[in-house]
């Protein structure tokens, strides 16, 4: 065994050197950074090593196989004798050990290898987009989203000069920001904003009931008829029909509202029209217009450093902001996305319990890495929906569109009976179809639903989705051809590929191909061994250094009969799944590949010598 592991190491580390070698001596993109030219060349030697590997193992080892058999062919005038097994042990550890190789090399080491190099001729695209997209952000006053992007200049490029500069101008601003006390009392009120907003109504938090009724009692006494408003609707909702506080907090409310109206009435001083325009914003948080409050409350915000701190201003804005956020985003979150996109041209269908259909297709798709890329942004969104008949009946399309995952849990029976969403799904894709502006009411992008009768509408301006956000997020990667697939996300997709639209064969071939693909190696190179034991080289015979000539084209015929039986494995598979399906073809081909391998090792073991 040591002396087949021995030669066929050195024929390995041979085809390893000249692959560096001939990595490092190929040429490289201009578009490769200077001092990424080494790793470029590091990964194509690699690549080059993981795709030529082939033809070298079968050289190695039919040599190796050769001169080890003829120096111990001793014990074996007969078919199946007992040296035949011993050698047939030896033979199936080091074709185990080669078809591991060789499939790390192909499901690992090529695609590994492709994707790296890829990356380091788009990272100076990337950092430059980054820095880009992050100095527009400073100079409209986005100082923490720019610093966003410079931090991920960084992580792709550390010495970037122009991210540095960006992340410390950024910094600076914040730091100025954060250490100023108008803006130390405006983060203090938005602080207490987000845990006003975050209240949980559960009738059975009593407590909870109470310390609103005290936070309305307080602002009352203080003349914050506003909060005091706010509070006491609050505690409200949150109370039961049998909760002490329950009837204090309606006379606070109704007192509160009264003394907002009186102040509304009267004659409008400075300080009054200042009160008018909170009175309206707050009228519009009460009947649930969120986006005239929000820009009433933001246009209030901008006007002067005196606003940005008050706590009445900072307060409501903040709730306004927190609703919108729940049913839309802002226009300029999508800024300079189609930069950082990672995937493009997505589609995919899905079935309701009707048998109607929507076939979902979006030009491009970029995650927010931050939230472990739960949360998407979709580019050209087109959502086509189709009748049982097949008649297509309406057709949606935005620019963009924000998707997050949802909780099942937190859907009521109704609406997972009506979607069809099984309990056993953790969560579901949401996506904002409505995106506005952030300073300016003028700036909305809406869907756009064309009915077949002509009939135009911009609601709704949401969508939940009725599959597992997983698969939603397994479907994007469907773009990838599926021999560029993981191994573990090519299998979950065959399994799901018709429901969504996607021919299973395609998917299904290349997961049979990739998964017997050891079990094919593992054949071969038994047949190999029984090839080396009939062309075993003398034990007198010396190893003349002319020999080493006729590896090379050795080689080469190697890989083209490697590339030759692999495209008969590729039709073997093809001719199985098309005739039995998915299911069937995988079980007969494991029994057929089974059934050759054992076939194989008889025809080893059968080997004899004629001494």
């Amino acid at each position: 065994m040591k002396k087949i592991f021995g030669i066929l190491s050195i024929f390995i580390g041979i085809g390893l050197i000249v692959s560096f070698v001939m990595g490092f001596l190929s040429d490289v993109p201009s578009t490769v950074p200077q001092s990424s030219i080494v790793v470029y060349k590091i990964m194509t030697s690699l690549q080059n090593f993981g795709r030529y590997i082939p033809g070298v193992a079968i050289t190695g080892f039919v040599v190796s196989c050769s001169v080890h058999f003829g120096r111990n062919s001793e014990g074996s005038t007969e078919r199946f004798s007992k040296a035949m097994m011993d050698r047939f042990k030896v033979v199936m550890i080091v074709s185990i050990s080669v078809a591991f190789l060789l499939t790390i090399c192909t499901e690992v080491l090529v695609l590994v290898t492709a994707n790296k190099k890829a990356s380091i001729i788009n990272r100076p695209k990337i950092v430059n987009d980054y820095i880009n997209v992050g100095n527009k952000l400073f100079d409209n006053g986005y100082y923490e989203r720019a610093m966003n992007y410079a931090d991920a200049a960084l992580k792709l490029s550390p010495n970037e000069k122009n991210a540095l500069n960006l992340r410390d101008r950024a910094d600076v601003e914040i730091n100025r920001a954060r250490t100023s006390n108008i803006r130390f009392k405006l983060y203090e009120s938005v602080e207490e904003a987000e845990k006003v907003d975050r209240v949980v109504i559960d009738a059975e938090q009593i407590n909870e009931v109470y310390k609103l009724y005290e936070k309305a009692q307080t602002a009352y006494d203080k003349k914050e008829w506003f909060n005091a408003h706010y509070y006491s609707e609050l505690g409200i909702k949150l109370a039961t029909s049998k909760d002490p506080n329950l009837e204090e907090l309606k006379k606070l409310s109704t007192a509160a509202w009264n003394n907002l109206t009186e102040y509304h009435n009267l004659a409008k001083t400075e300080g009054q029209l200042l009160f008018e325009k909170k009175y309206q914003g707050y009228l519009a948080l009460v009947q649930k217009d969120d986006l005239k409050a929000y820009y009433i409350f933001r246009e209030l915000y901008q006007s002067s450093r005196e606003m940005q701190s008050d706590p009445d201003v900072v307060f409501y804005l903040q709730i306004a902001e927190n609703r919108i956020n729940e049913r839309s985003f802002f226009v300029d979150e999508t800024f300079e996305l189609k930069s950082f996109e990672s995937a493009n041209d997505v589609y995919f269908a899905y079935e309701y319990a009707d048998g109607s259909q929507d076939v979902i297709y979006f030009k491009g798709m970029t995650t927010v890495a931050s939230t472990g890329n739960s949360i998407q942004y979709l580019r050209a969104l087109t959502i086509v929906s189709v009748t049982r008949t097949g008649e297509i009946f309406r057709t949606m399309t935005v620019p963009y569109a924000k998707v997050l995952p949802v909780s099942v849990k937190t859907l009521t029976p109704t609406t997972k009976a009506l979607m069809g969403i099984d309990d056993s799904i953790d969560c579901v894709p949401y996506i904002m179809l409505k995106s506005v502006g952030r300073d300016s009411p003028e700036i909305h992008n809406e869907p756009l639903y064309t009915y077949q009768n002509g009939e135009i509408a911009t609601t709704p301006e949401y969508l939940l989705l009725s599959i597992p956000y997983d698969n939603f997020l397994l479907l994007e990667k469907s773009t990838a051809t599926p021999e560029s697939m993981s191994l573990p996300s090519l299998i979950r997709l065959v399994h799901m590929a018709e429901k969504y639209g996607f021919c299973p064969e395609v998917y299904g071939q290349a997961m049979m191909n990739r998964i017997f693909y050891p079990l094919w190696i593992l054949i071969l190179f038994i047949l190999l061994a029984g090839f080396g034991w009939n062309n075993r080289i003398d034990a007198n015979q010396y190893f003349k250094f002319s020999w080493a000539f006729a590896f090379i084209p050795f080689i080469f015929v190697s890989l083209l009969s490697y590339n030759m039986i692999m495209f008969l494995f590729r039709l073997i598979n093809y001719v199985l799944l098309g005739g039995l399906g998915i299911s069937g073809g995988m079980i007969t081909g494991l029994v057929l590949y089974v059934i050759v391998l054992i076939c194989s090792s008889v025809f080893f073991v059968s080997r004899h010598s004629r001494i």
